[in-house]
């Protein structure tokens, strides 16, 4: 599904988009779209960005250490750059909070009458 973001510009950043849409005949939506496309593609391939990503998740990763108790967070993390996914279990999500009952659902006594009783 796509999710729609809002982006302010600057009026001089926007007129170029503008002109970089004309030019290559696409909507102003589109030559965004790629123009993220193609920075997330040059992100991942830039490994000074991927050793800055690494050295964020070891520092975490020493954080998490630090506390007590969180062995089994560190585990279920993995390496994000070994490209297999952990061996350790997965820590599992607390249970959801009740819900309450549909009013349909709520018992009623007996049958109501609406209207006026009948005369004998």
């Amino acid at each position: 599904m796509a999710e729609p973001i809002t982006v302010r510009l600057s009026e001089d950043v926007a007129v170029q988009l503008r002109s970089l849409a004309t030019f290559d005949r696409v909507t102003l939506a589109e030559e965004i779209r790629e123009a993220i496309i193609l920075l997330l593609q040059a992100r991942q391939n830039d490994p000074s960005y991927r050793e800055r990503v690494q050295a964020a998740f070891e520092e975490a990763r020493r954080q998490l250490q630090a506390l007590d108790g969180t062995q089994a967070i560190v585990g279920a993390l993995g390496d994000p750059f070994a490209g297999t996914p952990s061996t350790q279990p997965r820590i599992a999500p607390p249970p959801a909070p009740p819900i309450a009952a549909p009013a349909h659902a709520i018992a009623r006594p007996g049958p109501v009458r609406i209207g006026r009783a009948s005369r004998t």
